[in-house]
């Protein structure tokens, strides 16, 4: 039974790497979820060549994805706007060819730059940035929308205002809620009221100060840390948000983290 709410559940693949479609399709059917966020799958660093290894042409995996109780609307690229890469042009390069098979629907791009802080020098990287996107997205005949993660510049409400207003045509957001909050310090209720309008797309986990092997804070099961999403959930069903919530369970970087059936068995709350 699918879970009834008034946002989309959804989770992201950082958190089942080693799993190929559709072991992922499978974990997502048990928990009533109908969306995974992509990034890596099957074990491999470059999804494009787990793709041609397993499907070898597009046609093919849109065919296989025909059976598929899921769908994967929200490709996430290494692509940032300040500070692009070769590196990161070449793998969206790589995989846009399958993006259509897949039925992606958004392309999250970084912000990039450092945490909170966003000069002249970042917002005319930005606006080369997405320039350079539209020449891509028009040669590669993609529809898919772009969405820029709240991750280091954009960390904060008044970057993510001064951004806009120097680009008001910039795509939308995808609003990591967390990083917004730590280290970004703001309340997300708060940012949520203050950038409502540009988000398009949302990721949650949850966290305690008690810090990790690096540092940071450490990583826990949903509703085991003190991140404040009840607070958020409920305040974004009563605003009527109707996009996705996404589950970002970081196992990709942090191994050492639990697996993911265990964390989308205690976020079973938050999406109900």
């Amino acid at each position: 039974m699918r879970i009834q709410t008034s946002y989309r559940a959804c989770f992201s693949s950082l958190g089942c790497p080693e799993l190929g479609l559709d072991e992922m399709a499978a974990l997502a059917v048990r928990f009533g979820i109908a969306a995974i966020e992509l990034r890596f799958i099957g074990g491999d660093n470059d999804p494009a060549r787990y793709l041609e290894r397993c499907y070898g042409v597009p046609e093919r995996l849109a065919a296989a994805l025909e059976g598929f109780r899921v769908t994967f609307p929200i490709f996430g690229s290494s692509l940032r706007l300040i500070g692009r890469t070769e590196g990161h042009m070449q793998e969206l390069e790589r995989i846009s060819p399958w993006l259509g098979a897949l039925g992606v629907r958004y392309i999250r791009l970084f912000d990039g730059g450092v945490a909170g802080r966003l000069d002249e020098d970042d917002l005319a990287a930005a606006r080369d940035s997405l320039r350079w996107w539209g020449r891509f997205r028009s040669e590669h005949g993609l529809s898919a929308t772009p969405l820029i993660e709240t991750h280091w510049a954009l960390n904060n409400t008044a970057s993510c205002r001064r951004f806009y207003r120097t680009l008001p045509d910039a795509p939308p957001l995808l609003w990591d809620s967390h990083h917004t909050w730590r280290p970004g310090g703001e309340d997300p209720e708060h940012t949520w009221r203050a950038l409502r309008r540009h988000i398009a797309h949302i990721h949650i986990k949850d966290s305690l100060p008690a810090p990790d092997r690096d540092g940071h804070r450490r990583y826990v099961l949903p509703g085991q840390g003190d991140f404040p999403v009840r607070r958020l959930l409920d305040r974004l069903k009563s605003d009527g948000y109707r996009a996705f919530v996404s589950l970002e369970w970081e196992r990709r970087w942090r191994p050492e983290l639990p697996p993911l059936d265990q964390a989308l068995a205690a976020a079973r709350a938050w999406y109900e």
